[in-house]
């Protein structure tokens, strides 16, 4: 960087770039990381909501064919039997709590008298489409957690580097105790 290249061009202050060299490598390294880590988080997210939106599609035929059972738009007893916190509860959700929340219906369909003739056709989509979100929920915290190791490596790397900047700032000002002009460049 800039300080770097700086203290290397003078004889004076050359000395000062063997020390201040590995940890600018260091404090590059670990942005590099976090941009890494920036960029890798982008398809896990992606991911998350493309499965989220698989669940509501599922739940939302679901829900059709509960009311189709039904004869009924409103309620009934299969609808009500599945939805009992109603249907927006299922499906407004985010991330985990959107597989929580179609976990919950599942486990209704599987024991509701009511939506016993609906359990084959929309059972292994709705228990499939939450394993894909729980999966990818999964991926995507993984993620989050790289990130974040990646930024407090960074933090740390940029204390230092502060440090070793302040030391080789402090090294100057003794050099040329006298010229404000030459400290500052």
């Amino acid at each position: 960087g800039f300080h770097e290249a700086a203290i290397g061009t003078s004889d004076e202050t050359k000395g000062l770039v063997a020390g201040f060299k590995p940890v600018q490598a260091d404090l590059e390294k670990t942005y590099a990381a976090v941009s890494k880590a920036e960029l890798s988080l982008i398809l896990p997210r992606v991911e998350v909501r493309f499965s989220e939106y698989a669940v509501e599609k599922v739940l939302r035929d679901l829900a059709g064919a509960a009311h189709g059972k039904d004869n009924n738009l409103i309620t009934g007893p299969a609808f009500g039997a599945l939805f009992k916190e109603g249907f927006q509860a299922a499906v407004s959700p985010r991330g985990a709590a959107q597989a929580k929340a179609a976990k919950e219906v599942l486990d209704r369909l599987t024991v509701q008298p009511a939506a016993a003739t609906l359990k084959d056709t929309f059972g292994p989509p709705l228990s499939a489409a939450i394993t894909d979100l729980t999966s990818k929920l999964t991926t995507r915290k993984t993620s989050w957690e790289t990130l974040g190791l990646a930024r407090g490596a960074e933090s740390a790397a940029r204390e230092v580097w502060v440090s070793a900047y302040d030391a080789n700032a402090g090294a100057i000002r003794a050099m040329f105790p006298r010229d404000r002009k030459r400290q500052d460049l």
